[in-house]
């Protein structure tokens, strides 16, 4: 590792990732839906964010699994 870098935790690489998209997301002149992944180690979460969102959901929908304490979309409280 380069000298001063650190690794992420998984909530901070999904923090930047959250930002990142949402950034995109205002530059942007189209309608669609931006993907991003978040990769910790050998494991990796897809993501998925739609037009006029703010925070992306597990492309997956793994209720189940969910980071952070977040529901999938389409998921009861």
């Amino acid at each position: 590792m380069p000298n001063g870098s650190r690794l992420l935790s998984s909530f901070e690489a999904f923090e930047q990732l959250r930002e990142y998209l949402n950034f995109i997301a205002s530059k942007k002149h189209t309608d669609s839906t931006l993907y991003g992944a978040v990769a910790i180690g050998i494991y990796v979460r897809f993501y998925q964010m739609e037009e006029g969102d703010t925070q992306p959901y597990d492309l997956f929908g793994r209720a189940d699994k969910q980071p952070y304490g977040q529901k999938s979309r389409g998921e009861n409280s």
